[in-house]
């Protein structure tokens, strides 16, 4: 009997050696062909550009506020009035805006390895309100000093511009100068457009052709508008539309939200189990966490975090102790990269 049972577990022992052998040199080849195309990625970024994300356009006015204060002299032994002058900017977000793409791809090879690449072609309009300047303007309890406004505009690699870009403004063209000014430490570009009358509110059509280049991806951040994200709970597999329930519960708490609505868009069970197959019934945490799947998600792994590619963990739901405990999932993951960090 207890050789029988002394058999049984050499050959469950050899098994897992031969099979871990394998997994093994899969592991390492994944590494390595994973290091190798993100050299690929790289050297293609730096011969062509990077990833792209345009953010704007803002219309920024300088302005100074000027007060007096009084600083002790201590050769008069009495106080002296000096002016005190504080630069600040006034930023004034679009009231429309409109980007339409024209986009043409093709792959840049290294080896076995492809990145898409894209040129772009860009159409930017909108209007600016210049009522926040009267705003500031009317405020009578300090000195304020407006100088010449500009458009900033923030493109993450501006080596992707390929012609120098226009800013077409109240029928005037104005070239675009390199940096986007408001923000020193972020890459950009911006147009001087002139003084701005305070007193009244004026409104300017704006719009710029950009011819931009890229990897991979471009996004388009239009300054000012948010985008928010709920969900609720419905019988499993339900086709009922909920849109109207949150946004009437939201209203409760923030008056006027209804009014702030500019588009929506709604998934139901049935279409989100559609758009993600793991998501049973419409779960977004990939169906029932019964007491085996508490401790066996996404496999039955000492270290469930672990993927095959040793720079990738997971920390999604699908791993112990599951969805609805907000952020444990990523602090076990991150517990799990600490540790075999501390063994490198």
């Amino acid at each position: 009997m207890h050789i029988r049972f002394l058999l049984k577990i050499l050959t469950i022992g050899l098994l897992f050696l031969l099979l871990g052998w394998p997994l093994s040199m899969i592991n390492g080849l994944i590494s390595e062909r994973t290091h190798f195309r993100t050299e690929v990625r790289t050297d293609i970024a730096q011969s062509w550009t990077g990833e792209q994300a345009l953010i704007g356009p803002l219309l920024v006015v300088p302005y100074q506020v000027i007060s007096q204060h009084q600083v002790w002299d201590e050769h008069l032994k009495s106080y002296r009035t000096e002016p005190l002058i504080l630069r600040k900017n006034l930023f004034i977000l679009p009231d429309r805006i409109e980007i339409q793409a024209r986009v043409q791809t093709e792959e840049r090879r290294r080896g076995l390895y492809a990145v898409p690449v894209y040129t772009s072609e860009l159409d930017l309009n909108g209007r600016f309100t210049t009522a926040a300047l009267g705003e500031l303007a009317k405020e009578g309890n300090k000195e304020i000093k407006f100088e010449p406004a500009f458009v900033s505009l923030l493109i993450s690699d501006l080596r992707g511009i390929v012609e120098q870009p226009r800013w077409q403004w109240q029928g005037k063209e104005i070239e675009f100068l390199s940096g986007s000014r408001a923000f020193a430490q972020l890459a950009g570009m911006h147009a001087v457009v002139g003084d701005l009358d305070p007193q009244t509110t004026q409104s300017f059509d704006f719009s710029t052709k950009i011819n931009l280049r890229g990897m991979e991806q471009i996004r388009f951040s239009p300054v000012g508008k948010h985008v928010a994200w709920a969900y609720c709970h419905v019988p499993n597999g339900s086709t009922e539309d909920r849109l109207d329930v949150i946004n009437a519960q939201i209203e409760r708490f923030a008056p006027g939200f209804r009014d702030c609505i500019l588009a929506t868009h709604t998934m139901n069970c049935a279409e989100m189990e559609s758009y993600n197959a793991n998501y049973i019934g419409g779960d977004v945490v990939g169906g029932v966490t019964d007491l085996t799947q508490l401790f066996t998600r996404p496999v039955g792994l000492f270290n469930p975090y672990e993927t095959p590619n040793p720079n990738i963990y997971i920390c999604s739901a699908s791993t112990p102790p599951g969805g609805g405990v907000h952020g444990m999932c990523g602090y076990w993951a991150a517990e799990a990269v600490l540790k075999k960090m501390k063994n490198w």
